[in-house]
Formats: C-alpha cells, structure tokens, sequence
C-alpha cells in the first residue's frame, strides 16, 4: 500500500470526535476507514498505544478486510499487552456494551476475552440462554508487534478469518453454538482446533507474506515440524488424524498441523476453491460440502494428508508451501492486470 495511503488510514482515524465520555481509558473511539468504502470497523484502544503501531494494525485490517470482504458489524479491541491497560480496556468494553445494547447484561462482561497474550475472536449473537443480544463480531488483540516481526499482520489476519468462518453461518439455519461449531468442523464440543485454526493459521501466515513480511507463511509452519521448535511432527505416525488434535495439545500443534493440511490442501485445489467451500456450509452442512468442494471426504482427507506428511521430505513440504504461495501470487497479479 503506497505511502499516501498511510497517510489517509492515520488522518481518518485520527481526526475522527471520540463518540466515548471516557478520554483517558479509550484515546479514541473511531471508523476504521480503507480504500475500500465498503470496509469498515471501530477500533478501541489503550491510550499507550502509539499511531504508528495503530497505523500498523489498522493497515493489517484493511489488507484482510479487502482481501476477504468486509464483515460487519466489527469491532476491535487493542490492548497494550500488560494486565493494568488489559483490565482498563475490559471495563471500558463492559461499560460501552451496557451502553450500547439493551439486552447486555453485567454478568456477560467476564466474556470479554480481552487480555494479556490474548488474541480471539468472539461472534456475540442471541441464543436462548443470552437472548435478544446484538450481533456483532469481537477480534481482540493483545498489541505484540515487538515480541513478532509480522505479529500485527499475521494475527489480525488470523483473527479476520475467524470473523469471515462465521459469518458464513446461517443463525436461522445454526442456531445453536454446537451445530455452529460442528459446521466448522470444530466438532460440537468445540474441542477439534485442525480445521478452524489452521485455517486461520494458514491465512494468518499467507496474508503477511502478502503485506510483505517475507517467508511469513514458511517461516510458521517450519516452527511446527522443527524439532528444537513445536516437533508435532512427532505425533504423526501411522494411525495418526486430525481428530486427535485438541486445543490443549501440547505446544498447539493443533493449529500447526492444522496449517500444515490446509497447506495440502489448498496446494491440491487452490485459495478460490477452498473460500467457495464456505458458500456451501449454509446447504449441505461441513461434511458434505467438504466433499462437493473437494473430492473427497474429510476422512479420506485425514488419511490423505498424514499418507503425505509422512512419505514427502521437508524439502518438498517447503516446495510445496513455495509454489502455493508463488501460484497464488501470480494469480491475483494476473487478475488484477485483467481489464475490467
């Protein structure tokens, strides 16, 4: 993004009136604002927080957000990554959600999931036993663009992605949280972290890379099968899946496997095809739109990708990831030489 589009990104944010009474929790209280018009957030924040890191991650959303399509409503919330401006920031969230929506009650503010080293995604919609509530999608961040070279665009992509899953989501359809997360091949309770993660986690890497940080997306799942790194390599053997991975194994291979059978994927098909899949998750349901999109099922898949992981040699792994990325590249380059 050229220099002048900096500029305009920071001006708008930074010109916009504070909508918020509160000036010292919330420096400011503004529309996020791209080329796009028709991208479009409000970003909150600590008041420590720098314009030259916010301008950072207000052009990691704006990448996302053109890339993906704009999702709304959006809000994002930033904290400086230290439990004294965590803490001000939540009850800044609490206050402005009493405010703001009438069915918001206090006893949902210990939801908030703003907090140190904290980076999710939370999509508010009403369910039976929180009804009547706003829809609307939360991506928090705890600020680390210090801590990781790409730490401000690969986690809001990352973070974007999750938004873009969900809101895909029929709430007339999936009404519930555990047809939503089954649909998401999260299983229904939510414990299977391969797909939705490491989807994320592909994006994450593959939209930095595309924001220019270099080898982003080699770079992090190379982590995963170092073994002075994540080594969830060695989990992998013969009657290894997906399935086995969980949130809470160790070192979150979940994620990086997870990224690693994306990558597969997606090197077997291409980006198109895979975000077309969620344009069937309303219709056919995970499963079977899996296989409409793809071919195969998604246990055929399982046993696809651990048949590849473990006859390719890491040098062909990385040949892979290269050619996708550069497969890609050449694609939107081509598209957008294309006369309109």
């Amino acid at each position: 993004m050229p220099q002048s589009v900096f500029t305009m990104l920071l001006t708008t944010v930074l010109s916009v009136t504070s909508v918020t009474d509160d000036t010292f929790l919330i420096k400011q209280s503004d529309f996020v604002k791209s080329r796009n018009p028709d991208c479009e957030a409000v970003l909150y924040h600590s008041p420590e927080i720098e314009s030259p890191v916010l301008r950072e991650y207000i052009e990691a959303y704006t990448f996302a957000c053109e890339y993906f399509g704009d999702i709304r409503t959006m809000e994002i919330w930033l904290t400086s990554n230290n439990e004294g401006a965590a803490a001000q920031l939540r009850q800044r969230w609490c206050d402005h959600r009493l405010r703001l929506d009438s069915s918001f009650r206090e006893s949902y503010c210990r939801d908030s999931q703003i907090g140190v080293y904290l980076n999710n995604y939370v999509h508010w919609f009403s369910v039976d036993w929180r009804p009547g509530i706003d829809e609307h999608h939360q991506v928090n961040l705890a600020d680390q663009h210090s801590l990781e070279s790409d730490g401000a665009e690969s986690t809001m992509a990352h973070e974007f992605f999750h938004a873009y899953q969900y809101s895909h989501l029929d709430l007339d359809i999936y009404q519930t949280w555990e047809s939503r997360d089954l649909n998401m091949g999260r299983s229904e309770d939510a414990s299977k972290p391969w797909h939705s993660e490491g989807s994320a986690s592909f994006f994450g890497g593959f939209l930095a890379e595309r924001m220019g940080i270099s080898g982003a997306l080699r770079n992090y799942l190379a982590y995963y099968i170092d073994s002075n790194g994540g080594n969830c390599q060695a989990l992998i053997d013969e009657a290894f899946s997906l399935w086995d991975l969980e949130f809470d194994t160790r070192n979150n291979c979940g994620y990086g496997l997870g990224a690693w059978a994306i990558t597969f994927l997606i090197s077997q098909h291409s980006i198109a095809s895979y975000l077309a899949f969620y344009d069937d998750l309303n219709p056919y349901g995970f499963f079977e739109a899996w296989s409409k999109n793809f071919g195969q099922t998604v246990d055929e898949f399982d046993v696809n990708f651990r048949e590849w992981f473990l006859t390719t040699s890491d040098d062909v792994k990385f040949e892979t990831v290269s050619a996708l990325v550069v497969s890609e590249q050449s694609e939107m380059l081509s598209q957008a030489m294309s006369p309109r």
